[in-house]
């Protein structure tokens, strides 16, 4: 039952990952006019490490990774996409 959980962990992470190294969380962002700095803030990071997120000169990791993942699937989910 433990490994069952863990290999969920697992893939989720995988698939955050592969969502991170996608452009799909700019898209949504710049397509729905928010602001780096309202992802920022909501993640609690500053507008710079967005931006860097973006560009891909860095990448979020941890609680910072789910927490712009959360951020921008709200947005996801407004727009009308599961």
């Amino acid at each position: 039952m433990d490994h069952m959980k863990s290999l969920s962990t697992i893939e989720r992470l995988l698939e955050l990952n592969a969502w991170i190294d996608s452009d799909e969380h700019l898209r949504l962002r710049k397509h729905n006019r928010v602001p780096q700095k309202v992802i920022a803030k909501t993640v609690g990071v500053s507008q710079g490490c967005v931006s860097k997120w973006e560009t891909k000169r860095t990448r979020p990791a941890g609680e910072q990774a789910l927490a712009y993942h959360r951020a921008l699937r709200a947005i996801a989910d407004a727009e009308g996409r599961t």
